[in-house]
């Protein structure tokens, strides 16, 4: 959808990107990570083995929202410590 997006808008200046992200420490998440067995498993499929914050997603999507991006579209930046799915 991004990379067909981004091809669509691009004559208008319109830039298309997404942020993506995975086990992020948030109250919706609060509930499995509280289970010793789910959280053991989520950990284990992060290669920096930890879990994202809130502002760690929030960064990387200010700065594609930033005058610093207006060359980059059609982009997926994975924000998944190093778990890569897609992108």
């Amino acid at each position: 959808m991004v990379k067909g997006l981004s091809t669509e808008l691009a004559s208008h200046q319109i830039l298309v990107n997404r942020g993506a992200s995975e086990w992020i420490e948030t109250d919706m998440a609060r509930p499995v990570l509280k289970n010793r067995k789910m959280r053991s498993r989520a950990i284990s499929s992060i290669p920096l083995r930890r879990f994202g914050r809130p502002e760690k997603v929030a960064m990387p999507t200010l700065f594609l929202a930033s005058r610093m991006a207006t060359y980059i579209t059609g982009e997926v930046v994975n924000i998944k410590g190093g778990n890569v799915l897609c992108g």
